[in-house]
């Protein structure tokens, strides 16, 4: 049976050129019957918003008393999420600053990444402030206390954000989420930038749902599919490595059939 999916995306009005270009891309690729919803901080944005395209999306507005925190575009996503968790089987959540640029059904490609159960990760230099790397911060933040089993899922200088589009679960996602609001630190998480939305829950799936990573030996700061500030020989080694079905390469992405998406198309624009 095909799943029923959407795509979610937070946006804000400096960032209203792309996310037109998201939808006009697609429109142009995606084979699926799929809805996409902007995550919009009032009503006033949304009804800005509208003024701007014919092309058909769904709107959800922030609620007030979720205004105030820091970690803005996190908020908005979990808000998303939860209210659209008994809706969906999958929900792909991203930023504005991404395009569609091959043929493409959405519905079997969140479904595809998710049933596969992995994380394609690199080796980070990262350090996050005080503590030795990203990881150990993350799980930290989320009050989990390091044991033999996590520490024996979760290599603390793997890095896989980005490196996959990221695809929710909705029955996961509730389990997930019902953990997370309970956790006495909650106002403190969403007032951080660095705790990112899907490295939590997926930390929280390698703990309790089994799932693996996929290591690739490679060294970089964030996520090899991520960087894009390499020569064009060394970012079509890596996208090659990674077959991820999203990248940062702007310059052959035509020549690699497995990319479906392009993002961060803001500071390195398809070509």
């Amino acid at each position: 049976m095909i799943p029923k999916c959407c795509t979610i995306i937070p946006v804000h009005p400096p960032k209203f050129g792309y996310a037109l270009k998201f939808l006009e891309t697609f429109y142009q690729y995606n084979t699926a019957d799929h809805t996409v919803y902007f995550v919009f901080s009032n009503e006033y944005e949304l009804d800005q918003f509208k003024t701007l395209t014919s092309l058909s999306f769904k709107g959800l507005i922030l609620p007030e008393n979720l205004r105030g925190y820091k970690s803005i575009v996190n908020v908005k996503k979990y808000y998303a999420l939860n209210e659209l968790k008994d809706k969906y089987s999958y929900l792909g959540v991203y930023d504005s600053e991404t395009e569609i640029v091959k043929e493409v059904d959405l519905n079997l490609l969140y479904q595809t990444i998710y049933e596969n159960k992995i994380f394609k990760c690199n080796r980070s230099t990262f350090e996050h402030f005080h503590h030795h790397n990203y990881t150990e911060y993350l799980i930290s933040k989320l009050g989990i206390t390091p044991n033999d089993k996590i520490q024996s899922a979760i290599d603390s200088n793997f890095y896989w954000w980005f490196n996959e589009i990221p695809v929710y679960e909705s029955k996961s996602f509730k389990r997930f989420y019902d953990w997370f609001i309970s956790l006495p630190n909650l106002d403190d998480i969403r007032n951080d930038y660095w705790c990112f939305d899907y490295l939590l829950y997926s930390i929280w799936l390698i703990i309790n749902d089994n799932f693996k990573f996929k290591f690739h030996d490679i060294t970089r700061i964030w996520g090899a599919i991520e960087e894009f500030r390499v020569g064009t020989q060394e970012k079509d080694k890596i996208t090659d490595m990674f077959k991820s079905y999203w990248d940062t390469n702007a310059v052959n992405h035509r020549e690699f059939p497995h990319i479906k998406l392009l993002f961060h198309t803001d500071v390195n624009p398809p070509q």
